[in-house]
C-alpha cells in the first residue's frame, strides 16, 4: 500500500528519476531527465530531442515510453524508425527495461519473466498490453509505404533527420490524425536542413530538449580529454553535428545558405520600391501547387522586396486565371512572368491574349527553364535558364539584395534548393 502510494505521488508530481529509479535501478542527469519527461508526459504535443552522439538519448527515450504507457491506457503507440535495424535499438532497450521490472511483466500478462520470453515478446512488430495500449515498431524504409493504414495517439520518431522529408509529409504526418490530442518526440543528429527535423527545430510551437557536449562535461558524462581529442580527430562541421548538436550552417551543396535566407527574412524594407512583378508557377499534377509570388523592386538599386505569396491546389485553366486576374488587379501588377511549359502554356496563352485585348494591364512574359542561357557567358556557365535565373537569385541573397516574408514554407523550400555540376562543369539546379 505505502509502495501504491508514493507510486501515485510520483506520477503526479511527475518526479521521473525516482519513477526511474523505481522501476528500472537507473539514476538519471539531469539531462536525461528532461528527455524521459518530455517522452512520459504529454506536456507538449510536439517534441524534437537534439542531443551529442553516444548520450545515451535512446536509452532515455525508451524508460520514458515504458512510463507512458503505465500512465495510459486504451491507446496507440508507434515507434518509427528509418530502417528495420534502427527500430530495434529503442525495442531492445524497452526489452531490458521490462526485463528488471516485475510491474511491466505483469502488465504483458506474462507467465514468466524470462529474459528470452520478454525479448521474443517485444521483438514482435505489434504488442497489446493489458491496460490496451497497442505498440508498434515501423520502419520508414523508402518511399514508407508501409506506413499506410496505421494511425498513433503518440509517435516516436527516432534518426528523424535520416528519413526522407516525403516520407515525413505524406506518411507520418498523417499517422497524427488518430486522435485529436496526439502527441509525436522525433530525436536526432542534426546532419542537415534538408528535412522535417531542422523544420521542427526551427518552429517557435515546438518544444525542444538540446543537450550538448557542455551539458554531458558537467553532468560528468565525458571527460574534457575526449572531447578535445574528438575536437582534433574531427572537421569543424563533424564536431558541430555530434557534439555540439548543431545543425550546421548549411549543405555543401545549397543553392541558398541559411544565413542569408534568414537574414532576408528579418530585413525591414528600405528604398523606394516602384515597380511591381509577380511570378507564377502552375501546378502540374498530384499534390503540387500552383503559386503566385508578388515583389516589388527598387530600380535605382536593384533591389527586390516579396510582399505577397498565395498557393492553391490544381485548378483547370479558367479557375486558375478567374482566380489569378483580381490578385494582380489588387496588387497593380505592372508585369507578370508565368513557367510557360506544360501546363503553365495555357495559363500563359490566356493572359497573354487578354492582355492584348486591353483587359489585362500587366506585361505577360513566358519563362521557359528548359531553354538555353540568354547570353553567352551564362551559356557556357549553366546549363539551362532554369540555373541562371536561380544563380540570379542566389547573388540576390547573398549581397542583400532581397526582402522575403517569414513564410514557413517558402523558408524552407529557399533552404533545400541544391545544385550540382554536370560532367561538362555546368550548373545544374536540384528542386526540393
Amino acid at each position: 500500500m505505502l509502495v501504491e502510494q508514493a507510486l501515485r505521488s510520483w506520477v503526479k508530481s511527475k518526479d521521473v528519476k525516482k519513477l526511474c529509479k523505481f522501476f528500472f535501478s537507473t539514476y538519471l542527469t539531469p539531462s536525461q531527465e528532461r528527455i524521459v519527461r518530455a517522452v512520459a508526459y504529454d506536456e507538449h504535443s510536439r517534441i524534437t530531442i537534439c542531443c551529442m552522439t553516444r548520450f545515451g538519448k535512446s536509452w532515455a527515450v525508451s524508460q520514458g515510453i515504458l512510463l507512458w504507457i503505465l500512465m495510459n491506457e486504451n491507446k496507440k503507440l508507434a515507434i518509427i524508425a528509418p530502417t528495420i535495424e534502427k527500430t530495434s535499438i529503442i525495442r531492445n532497450y524497452i526489452t531490458s527495461w521490462i526485463s528488471r521490472s516485475q510491474y511491466f511483466v505483469e502488465l504483458l500478462e506474462m507467465d514468466r519473466a524470462g529474459t528470452e520470453r520478454i525479448r521474443k515478446e517485444v521483438s514482435k512488430k505489434r504488442m497489446t498490453w493489458k491496460n490496451g495500449i497497442e505498440m508498434r515498431t515501423l520502419s520508414a524504409e523508402g518511399t514508407g509505404e508501409q506506413l499506410m493504414g496505421f494511425g498513433a495517439d503518440k509517435i516516436i520518431v527516432d534518426e528523424s533527420c535520416d528519413i526522407k522529408y516525403v516520407v515525413y509529409q505524406e506518411r507520418i504526418s498523417r499517422m497524427l490524425g488518430e486522435s485529436a490530442n496526439s502527441t509525436y518526440v522525433e530525436i536526432g543528429n542534426p546532419w542537415h536542413r534538408d528535412n522535417q527535423f531542422w523544420n521542427h527545430w526551427t518552429d517557435p510551437t515546438w518544444h525542444k530538449v538540446h543537450i550538448g557536449f557542455e551539458e554531458a562535461l558537467k553532468e560528468g558524462r565525458i571527460s574534457q580529454e575526449f572531447v578535445d581529442e574528438q575536437r582534433a580527430m574531427l572537421t569543424d562541421r563533424q564536431f558541430q553535428v555530434l557534439y555540439k548538436a548543431e545543425f550546421p550552417e548549411t549543405a555543401e551543396d545549397a543553392l541558398i545558405n541559411w544565413e542569408w535566407i534568414d537574414r532576408a527574412s528579418k530585413q525591414a524594407p528600405t528604398g523606394n520600391y516602384t515597380e511591381v512583378i509577380a511570378g507564377l508557377d502552375v501546378a502540374e499534377m498530384g499534390n503540387d501547387l500552383t503559386v503566385l509570388t508578388i515583389g516589388k523592386k527598387d530600380k535605382a538599386l536593384n533591389k527586390y522586396q516579396v510582399v505577397h505569396v498565395e498557393s492553391w491546389g490544381k485548378t483547370d485553366l479558367m479557375p486558375t486565371i478567374g482566380r489569378l486576374l483580381p490578385i494582380l488587379d489588387r496588387f497593380q501588377v505592372g508585369r507578370i512572368t508565368i513557367d510557360a511549359n506544360g501546363v503553365g502554356s495555357g495559363v500563359y496563352s490566356r493572359l497573354d491574349e487578354l492582355h492584348r485585348d486591353g483587359r489585362v494591364k500587366a506585361k505577360i512574359s513566358p519563362f521557359k527553364g528548359g531553354m538555353s542561357a540568354d547570353n553567352p557567358r551564362d551559356k557556357e556557365r549553366h546549363l539551362n535558364l532554369k540555373s541562371q535565373a536561380y544563380w540570379h537569385l542566389r547573388k540576390l541573397f547573398e549581397d542583400d539584395k532581397i526582402i522575403i516574408p517569414a513564410h514557413r514554407e517558402l523558408l524552407n523550400q529557399l533552404s533545400r534548393m541544391k545544385y550540382e555540376l554536370t560532367s561538362s562543369e555546368k550548373i545544374r539546379i536540384r528542386d526540393p
